[in-house]
């Protein structure tokens, strides 16, 4: 039998998993299980549990417990289970800016081979964006935030595709037209192909890395309606909405990080 100390003696532990079982006999056991991955079987086995009652997680608040192969963790889980891995959730965050006095959120936005004009843009795409990218753009908090991971200076989409941040390698519009971008900025949009660019996030400003590092996180002025109906001349979507860009001859806007989990 394995005894539990107190739980904040694993304040400090990354991901520590304690196991509340009983032997053949009916007696309660504990164990302790440290980042890793484990089969009920080779847990019951090691500690000599014969019945796993429950898996109950101590340490950092995003240490989860992932059972089956499951994307999401969980805190705590009963003894239904094959097979598990305990570790350190990815950060989640949402990113917000403000625009003229009012919050605006990032977002992902799937390509559209319509071509846009300066008022509309399908789903805020552009027309000439690759179908293995989405464009990166501000939409108004109120028609919601996105939340994407960020982990090792990489900001990424979640679901249904990892899509992870990037900046264009052509200065201006570009090829994809992207409008309100001038000759010494940048488009800014999510690649769902590659492992895209890495960022800091200091001082509420996000920047790439390395000799890129003049460069900073912005908004457009121009104005455009990320359309995501529309039904003849009909439309609904987001309003005002903004192109994300980097500006390689400025100090970039002010980006507010907000942590979900």
């Amino acid at each position: 039998m394995v005894l539990i100390k107190k739980k904040n003696t694993y304040r400090n532990k990354k991901s520590i998993a304690e196991v509340n079982g009983r032997d053949n006999m009916g007696m309660p056991v504990k164990a302790i299980l440290q980042i890793g991955k484990y089969t009920k079987s080779k847990i019951k086995s090691n500690y000599g549990i014969s019945t796993i009652d429950s898996i109950v997680i101590h340490g950092q608040r995003r240490c989860k417990i992932f059972k089956n192969g499951n994307k999401s963790g969980s805190k705590r889980i009963n003894g239904s289970f094959n097979s598990i891995e305990i570790k350190e959730e990815d950060q989640r965050v949402k990113l917000y800016t403000s625009i003229g006095g009012k919050s605006f959120a990032l977002r992902a936005t799937k390509t559209n081979k319509l071509r846009p004009d300066k008022r509309y843009q399908i789903y805020g795409a552009l027309s000439r964006m690759s179908g293995n990218e989405k464009n990166a753009i501000w939409v108004s908090s109120k028609y919601g935030a996105e939340t994407f991971t960020w982990k090792n200076g990489k900001l990424c989409t979640i679901s249904p595709k990892k899509c992870c941040l990037e900046w264009d390698a052509d200065r201006g519009g570009g090829g994809e037209r992207a409008v309100g971008i001038n000759s010494k900025e940048r488009n800014a949009k999510f690649d769902c192909g590659s492992g895209g660019d890495k960022f800091t996030y200091s001082r509420n400003r996000i920047k790439p890395v390395g000799s890129k590092s003049r460069c900073t996180m912005e908004w457009s002025s121009k104005k455009f309606a990320a359309i995501t109906r529309n039904e003849g001349r009909r439309k609904w979507g987001w309003l005002k909405s903004r192109q994300a860009k980097f500006d390689c001859n400025g100090g970039g806007d002010y980006m507010r990080m907000v942590n979900q989990n």
